[in-house]
């Protein structure tokens, strides 16, 4: 069997940082800087899962209070100005979906606090599975904003799971 980090390893050059608790995106920037000292240039693309779960630098360790239209709106023109336009990198940024939303719903309106969000995203992605879709390993996507192009519903991808997937053998 092998390790996490062979598995990685044997990937396209992907770089996996992990960070736990409530990050800001000063904390990223620090994470890419140690990432060109140890690698020797800049990452292509950023990716943040949960970044719903941020918040924005100046809030951090401080007593003022921000409802969460000010949180959100601090955090993601944050995460737009100083990892992608000050760092020169592409940045992904993803946020967990309402739960209680079905994939026919779709839209960036199940998005928790989308309505702060979603105006600051130059293109919105929404992906879901069916219950007949895990058999046959296909992820649906809709494109649900899209500043250089077309939006589009109900677009599938077929993934291979060996080759898609990072972690502990099943």
């Amino acid at each position: 069997m092998k390790s996490l980090a062979e598995m990685e390893a044997s990937k396209l050059g992907l770089y996996i940082c992990d960070l736990p608790g409530s990050l800001t995106p000063m904390d990223v920037v620090a994470e890419m800087q140690d990432f060109r000292t140890r690698m020797g240039g800049s990452p292509d693309l950023v990716v943040l899962d949960y970044a719903n779960l941020m918040e924005p630098t100046r809030r951090k360790g401080r007593r003022e209070e921000f409802n969460e239209s000010q949180s959100f709106d601090a955090l993601f023109k944050e995460l737009h100005f100083e990892i992608a336009r000050k760092q020169e990198v592409s940045l992904l940024t993803a946020v967990q979906e309402s739960r209680k939303s079905s994939p026919k719903d779709g839209g960036v309106k199940n998005i928790g606090k989308s309505h702060y969000i979603a105006p600051h995203c130059h293109f919105v992605m929404h992906l879901f599975q069916r219950p007949e879709d895990n058999i046959t390993n296909i992820i649906r996507y809709n494109i649900d904003k899209n500043r250089f192009g077309p939006t589009s519903k109900e677009n599938q991808l077929t993934c291979v799971y060996a080759l898609n997937y990072i972690g502990d053998d099943m």
